[in-house]
């Protein structure tokens, strides 16, 4: 995964599904001292938060980059969530009823 300081993701935690914006990286220690790399998080109303960035790490956590011309719906027939353009017609997105009545 390419992240880089500007770079908007979002992940799953105790708290949910957050979102926020990357804004620093640094090699710092972890609790064994070994130099690893972590990232500075601005999430909106939150404290800044800092994430290990390990591979392993990120996996865990479902990070993601976000799309910000992307939106997450709900399909309507079978409740899964998916990304659609945010400029999608109603029509033509499963999350409407009218998608499903044609």
């Amino acid at each position: 995964m390419n992240l880089k300081i500007g770079s908007k993701i979002s992940w799953v935690s105790a708290a949910g599904k957050l979102t926020g914006e990357i804004t620093n990286i640094v090699l710092d220690l972890n609790a064994a001292g070994q130099t690893i790399p972590w990232i500075d998080i601005r999430v909106t109303g939150k404290n800044g938060i800092r994430m290990c960035a390990s591979d392993e790490y990120l996996k865990q956590m479902k990070v993601m980059l976000v799309d910000t011309n992307m939106i997450e719906r709900t399909n309507i027939m079978t409740g899964k969530k998916f990304m659609e353009p945010i400029n999608t017609p109603v029509f033509m997105s499963p999350a409407s009823e009218s998608y499903w009545s044609m």
